[in-house]
Parts: structure tokens; sequence; C-alpha cells
């Protein structure tokens, strides 16, 4: 009998041995679909994102999937311009540079001659147009002669921005610099329509000195541009990459209603808006995106963009099926909607809308109650995207609901979005920049540029008047 004992006892082992093995395979595969699961997840989330239900911007959108849904609401106007609209027609001039008479000389009914008929009357046409363009040159020419009473040679002085045997005026530079930073021209191109229209031969080098020379003149508008800003109500910030000589970098944005400023860093945190110095010192209302940096800057009053909320609540709506998400979306309309036909809010009102904003929030958590520790697990427990964004919309409710109470403070950070983008259509048209100088010439004269369109100032005079030295007069109080 004790050969059968150990083939027994063989067989127990062996298949004892088989499950534990079978146990472990099982335990690889569900780790295994566990991951594959996550990262299924991580993919589908970024192939549905798009730049209305995130931060990508409209440019990353497919081309060929048609969105058929806005955060926009209706605002109930008639298409077209409304009414008190002031229109841009084209009105004739009473003093016409150049009058074509066209003259009658025979019937058209019986053909008889009509020269020497008296005009009964006139109907005119105006057609605005411009000349071909055509370059001048004008040259200067020093006098020298000497003085029979001492003998001394004396020579007259050129202007003072005449400094070469040839060189090219202003009016060029200006409008090179205009199409380079306004139109977003390439210098390739703009070389390229110098030597077609009027038959000049301009290198590339030589229009980048164009931009330089401008942004040295500009150094005194920057230093006053940045004590306006300092003294703002309130500030818009963003930031977005920029390629100087092949590496990221980024240029930063400080904007508001009447200024704008520009300046590149190879730092996105803290050290770049440091170093900028108005920041850290600023006591007003600072409208950002939640950049963790922007926190640090203690002394002034921090509202959040709320149109970066509604895309994140909208992709909570729509890809995670969270109701919450879409009920403090429409909180947050409602209080806006309110803000705009009403100012200030009543006080009893403002309470309820804090209440239910409360209300929404912690239905939130319980909606997606946070995972408890684990004995064994070490490390910073993962909270996950949503239970991120409660605990924003928690902790920082102030800055959330900051446009409420406040007449100056906006529902979203807009104003910083906008000018931003003027850097992300520089790069996409023109490129990027081989040198730090080109970057620095191009972020100080969009930030002239900028500044000037929101007083309602011509670009291009703008522009030669800087050329003339003539650039602070439009920081004039």
């Amino acid at each position: 009998m004790l050969p059968y004992r150990k083939k027994e006892n063989r067989i127990a082992d062996d298949c004892e041995t088989c499950l534990k093995r079978f146990e472990g395979i099982v335990a690889d595969l569900q780790k295994q679909i566990k991951f594959q699961a996550e990262e299924i997840k991580e993919l589908r989330e970024r192939v549905n994102k798009n730049s209305r239900n995130s931060n990508k911007p409209p440019s990353t959108d497919d081309p060929f999937k048609k969105q058929t849904k806005s955060l926009r609401t209706k605002s109930g106007k008639k298409p077209g311009g409304q009414a008190g609209h002031k229109g841009s027609t084209l009105h004739k001039v009473d003093n016409p540079d150049i009058i074509i008479v066209h003259s009658l000389k025979r019937c058209s009914c019986c053909g008889k001659n009509l020269e020497n008929i008296k005009v009964r009357k006139t109907e005119s046409r105006q057609v605005f147009d411009i000349q071909p363009i055509k370059i001048d040159v004008t040259e200067h020419r020093a006098e020298e002669k000497r003085c029979p009473n001492c003998g001394i040679k004396t020579k007259a002085e050129f202007p003072e921005d005449v400094v070469n045997p040839t060189q090219y005026g202003k009016n060029i530079m200006s409008f090179s610099i205009y199409l380079k930073n306004f139109g977003f021209v390439s210098y390739e191109r703009i070389a390229e329509m110098f030597n077609d229209f009027l038959g000049i031969k301009i290198s590339q080098g030589t229009l980048q000195k164009f931009d330089i020379e401008a942004a040295k003149k500009l150094e005194g508008f920057e230093k006053v541009l940045k004590d306006k800003l300092f003294r703002e109500r309130v500030l818009h910030v963003d930031e977005s990459g920029m390629r100087i000589m092949g590496k990221l970098n980024w240029v930063h944005n400080i904007s508001s209603g009447n200024f704008t400023l520009y300046y590149p860093h190879i730092r996105r945190g803290f050290e770049a808006v440091k170093d900028n110095g108005i920041l850290p010192r600023y006591k007003g209302v600072l409208i950002h995106d939640a950049w963790s940096s922007y926190w640090k800057m203690l002394k002034c009053q921090h509202g959040l963009c709320n149109i970066h909320h509604l895309r994140e609540l909208d992709w909570m709506d729509n890809n995670e099926n969270q109701d919450w998400a879409y009920e403090l979306s429409k909180l947050l309309l409602k209080i806006k909607s309110d803000k705009e036909k009403q100012f200030p809010i009543p006080e009893k009102r403002m309470k309820r809308y804090s209440e239910k904003y409360d209300n929404i929030i912690e239905s939130g958590y319980e909606f997606n109650p946070i995972q408890k520790w684990k004995r064994g697990i070490t490390g910073k427990k993962k909270r996950g995207k949503i239970v991120c964004l409660l605990d924003r919309l928690k902790d920082r409710k102030d800055s959330v609901l900051l446009f409420m109470h406040k007449r100056d403070v906006p529902f979203g950070n807009n104003q910083a979005e906008q000018d931003i983008r003027m850097v992300k259509v520089q790069q996409k048209v023109s490129g990027t920049f081989r040198s730090w100088s080109g970057a620095i010439a191009f972020c100080r004269i969009r930030s002239f540029i900028s500044t000037v369109r929101k007083h309602g100032k011509s670009c291009y005079f703008s522009i030669l008047d800087t050329l003339k030295g003539n650039c602070l007069n439009y920081m004039a109080e």
C-alpha cells in the first residue's frame, strides 16, 4: 500500500503546484487587463478632446469632424448688423484727385450730333484706387565751404537719421515691420513683395535689422508700459510655448483692456513671473487659469477663468457621465447672465447661488468617493482628474465666484487668451525664431502694436512715429 500513498501524495502536490501556477497567471492577466483598460481610457479621452471641451487650441481640431455643439448660447439677436451699428460704407468725396468726363456726342435714338448742345445734368461715380507704387530716391548733399576770414573748412550736417551713403527710408522700414509683426508675413515673403512691387532686392537680414532697430527705440515704451500695467485694477495672464534657437521656450503675456505686454523666457513657471517684476508686487485682481505659479502671487486677489471650467465640466458631463458637472455649468452661466442684466446681484440671490454651488460640489464628491488608503500601498495616492477638479472648485471657491461680487472682474480669461493667440499665429504662419534678439524684438513690437490698437490708433503710422522717436506719445494719460 505504500507505493499508492506516495502516488496519491505526488498527485496532490502536482495539483497544488498547478493551482498556484494558474493563480499566478490569472493575477498577471488581471494586472495586464487593468493596465490596458486604463491605457484605452486615456487614449479614448485624448481622441475625444477638442477645443470645445479642453484647453486644446482650435487649430488641433479634426477638420473632417463636424463640431455641432458650442459652449456659446444663442443671444436672441437677428443675424447681421444690429441697431445702432456704425457702418463703413464707401462715401463720395467732394474733391476727387482726377476727374474724367465722358462726353455725349450723338443721340442714342436718332443719331443727331449733340457736341454743341448744352449739358442738362451729369451723373458721377467715383472709383477709389491707388497709383502704381514707385520708389523715390532722395539725395542729401552737405555743402562744404572755406571761411575767407580764418581759412577753416566747414561742412553742413546731415539729418540725424541719415548716416550711410545709401540706406532705406522710414516708410519702407515701417511697412516691413508692419507686415512682419502685424500681418505675420515671413521675411522671405516680405523680400519677394518688395522685389515685385518696388523692384528692390532687400535681404532677409536687413529686414530683421529693421525689427531690431524698432525694438531698441521701444525700450522706453516698455518701461512705461510695465508701470501702466502695474496700476491696472484687473490683469489677465497666460503663457504659450515658443521655439527659439530650436529649443522650447515660453512667451508670457500680461494684459488688460488697455495694455498688452509680451516677454520671452526660458522658463514657464515662477522664475519667469518673478523676473518680469510686475506680478510679485501687484495688488489688484489677477485673472488666470489656475497655473500653480500664479498662486505664489500673495499680494493680489485671484480670479479663475470660468471658461476653462466650462470646458472641463463639459468633458466630465459627456465623457464621464458626471451629472453634477452639467448642473455646475448651468449655475455658472446663470450667475453670468444675472450679472449682465443687473449688478450688483442682490445679496439673498448671491447667498442662494453660493449654497447651491456647495451642494453641487458635495454631490460630486458623493458620486466620486475618494479611495480609502490600503495597507501596504506607499507613495502619494492618485486622486484622478475628476476629484482633482472638485478639489480645485472647492478650495478655490472664492476665486471661481469672484466675478459675481466685482463688476470689473470678467467671467473668463478671454483677454489673455486672445492676446497670447497672436504668438501661436506667428509661429504657425512665419515660423520660429533663430535668435533671442529676434524673439525679444517681436515681443516688444507686438506689445506696442497690441497696445496701440486697443487705443484705436493706426498701427502703421504708430510704427512710423516709433522710428522717429515718438513712441511715448501713445502712452500719454
